[in-house]
């Protein structure tokens, strides 16, 4: 049985760096870098889930939920009192400039 595409790729691919490296010190370096480099943005992608799992962990459903509510009525004063700031600014305008009918 031969092995799955995936790991033919895989092994093909080491087998061509391999010969590409092979009497080019500057290239193994370079690949050497390469490698260090996504290892490193690997770990700190880790770190990051890691952190953010445990934030969530601590999340409490019903906190979020009363934060959600005072959120939106906070919301809705700040919108009813936009709109009765523009109804007074709309009174105080034509009170200011009438329309002669």
């Amino acid at each position: 049985m031969s092995p799955p595409l995936g790991l033919q790729a895989v092994g093909e691919a080491l087998a061509a760096r391999a010969a590409e490296e092979e009497g080019n010190a500057m290239k193994a370096l370079e690949n050497r870098t390469l490698d260090s480099k996504r290892e490193m943005d690997i770990m700190a992608a880790l770190d990051e889930l890691q952190t953010l799992n445990k934030r969530q962990a601590r999340v409490d459903t019903e906190a979020a939920l009363a934060a959600l509510h005072r959120s939106a009525a906070v919301d809705d004063d700040d919108q009813a009192r936009r709109l009765k700031s523009r109804s007074a600014r709309v009174r105080l305008r034509g009170f200011l400039y009438p329309k002669n009918l």
